[in-house]
């Protein structure tokens, strides 16, 4: 079963500071939907506007108009949409699909998106997740969220540096990273 959605757009949004305009066409992006089993009933579609310029990103939609989604849900690709209508994600959706956002806007060169979605994940580090952002920082390479991770560790030197396993785990599981990470806490501590 598949379900619309239109997103409404404002064409003057179209409009170039330079004084040129966006062409756009209208694009059915079908993602899966993990409730149904059945390969040909299993397509969630979206309905956007495209701007012609994203035929390197999805080449096949500038033949067909339509675009298979298959590397995220249809809520994170909701969101990416999201922020690129309006230059923002809901706080419930960043809360949410944060790590899954940051992922796809990864993928699709989203650079804005995925410095926001760095931001968010810096501000929230924490015991529970610091193992999940530094396989992010490990597979994506991302300098916020290792500096915050620095700073995490820095505040909770005393816990997380000699109580807890969870350093000697780190260093175990991401080697080249723990060690950057202790030659930037060095320094931050040389700065006392």
């Amino acid at each position: 079963m598949s379900e619309s959605i239109r997103l409404n757009i404002n064409m003057l949004n179209s409009l170039l500071a330079d004084g040129s305009i966006k062409i756009v066409c209208e694009v059915e992006y079908l993602l899966p939907d993990k409730t149904d089993s059945n390969e040909n009933d299993n397509s969630y579609i979206i309905n956007i506007y495209k701007n012609i310029l994203l035929k390197e990103k999805f080449p096949d939609c500038v033949i067909q108009g339509i675009v298979k989604i298959s590397d995220c849900s249809s809520e994170t690709f909701k969101g990416m949409l999201e922020f690129c209508y309006t230059g923002n994600v809901s706080e419930s959706t960043m809360e949410g699909l944060c790590v899954d956002l940051f992922a796809i806007s990864h993928k699709y060169q989203i650079t804005n998106l995925k410095i926001k979605c760095e931001q968010f994940m810096a501000s929230t580090i924490d015991k529970d997740n610091f193992v999940q952002y530094c396989r992010i920082i490990e597979l994506y390479g991302s300098s916020i969220l290792e500096e915050a991770c620095v700073k995490y560790i820095v505040a909770n030197r005393e816990e997380f540096l000699k109580k807890d396993e969870g350093w000697k785990n780190l260093k175990s599981t991401f080697p080249c990273l723990t060690h950057r990470l202790l030659e930037k806490l060095i320094a931050e501590i040389d700065k006392w």
